[in-house]
């Protein structure tokens, strides 16, 4: 009947998933393999009343490719939304698009059409591009997939960005960015805690540790001096480790960091000969003070024993 006659305009409004497409899924489904679309296109070609459009394998009238700004997931199920720019840049006259186009890769067929949008009822005009006036046309199809999380899309570089795209990707890149700081304050712990004097960073923390238990750890001696300073917190790195003999043991650098070391040495140092000594015995004007007293004592003795000698004579 005559009043049923539904148009073709009106049976297939919207982005229409081609007969290749639906196919495509069926493989993709089955193997498990990722969609991937090729490129977006538009045309300026018009419907034939007695075509289906799901029976299309390119656009009508062919115009130029278009750059790919963006996918995302649509509001149904199984759904992506693929925006794409149309430009004046390159166009050498002016033209109306009435028809656009999403192509994807069969594994079998090579590139097909995958989704056709009929726009004669919204047509977007592009002028050349020595025109004084300049149009960037952005046209979004909403198309099915076997999966939203299994498809390749590439994006083109050059394309345009609007405000609203572009503040809602810098407040995403801010979303993930402060997560990823919270993460790793973490692992890492506050670093406000630190004892060290550089708490500016963990790398500067870390450094001035280092820069203090180098001579024990990476050449495994230190001077006294070097523990004496360490203990009292003044120690400066030098080259005088590298010509000293003194080894320094586990226990005495687990001791040193734990600020419980005590130089054993220092007792015994009573009994060595001093620096004075070794010049006083140079010079010769060394003069053991020790030997000096025991010298005395046996004089003393010695005098004793003689005037004891002649009193015993005087009284017989």
């Amino acid at each position: 009947m005559e009043g049923n006659e539904t148009s073709t305009e009106e049976r297939y409004a919207g982005t229409v998933l081609t007969k290749k497409a639906v196919r495509l899924i069926a493989k993709i489904l089955a193997s498990g393999t990722v969609l991937k679309i090729t490129r977006a296109a538009v045309g300026t070609g018009y419907m034939q009343e007695d075509v289906d459009p799901r029976d299309l394998e390119d656009l009508n009238c062919y115009k130029m490719d278009g750059s790919i700004v963006r996918i995302e997931k649509a509001d149904e199920e199984s759904q992506v939304e693929i925006a794409f720019q149309v430009s004046s840049i390159g166009v050498e006259e002016n033209f109306v698009i009435t028809e656009a186009g999403i192509f994807a890769e069969d594994p079998d067929e090579g590139e097909i059409l995958y989704g056709y949008l009929d726009m004669s009822d919204d047509p977007q005009y592009v002028y050349q591009s020595r025109n004084a006036i300049s149009k960037m046309v952005e046209i979004t199809m909403a198309i099915i997939v076997a999966t939203t999380e299994m498809i390749n899309v590439e994006i083109h570089p050059g394309s345009l960005v609007s405000i609203g795209d572009f503040q809602k990707f810098k407040e995403e890149i801010k979303v993930e960015l402060d997560q990823r700081i919270k993460d790793l304050q973490s692992q890492i712990g506050d670093l406000s805690r630190l004892i060290t004097t550089d708490k500016s960073c963990l790398v500067g923390a870390i450094n001035e540790i280092a820069r203090i238990i180098k001579p024990l750890i990476e050449y495994s001696f230190a001077t006294d001096q070097d523990i004496d300073d360490i203990i009292m917190g003044i120690y400066v790195d030098d080259s005088d480790w590298a010509t000293v003999i003194d080894i320094a043991s586990d226990q005495v650098i687990e001791e040193i960091i734990a600020g419980t070391y005590v130089d054993e040495e220092e007792e015994d140092s009573e009994d060595m000969i001093s620096d004075a000594d070794i010049d006083a015995i140079i010079a010769g004007t060394y003069v053991d003070e020790q030997e000096d007293t025991e010298t005395d004592t046996a004089d003393k003795e010695i005098d004793k024993i003689i005037n004891s000698a002649f009193s015993e004579q005087e009284e017989g």
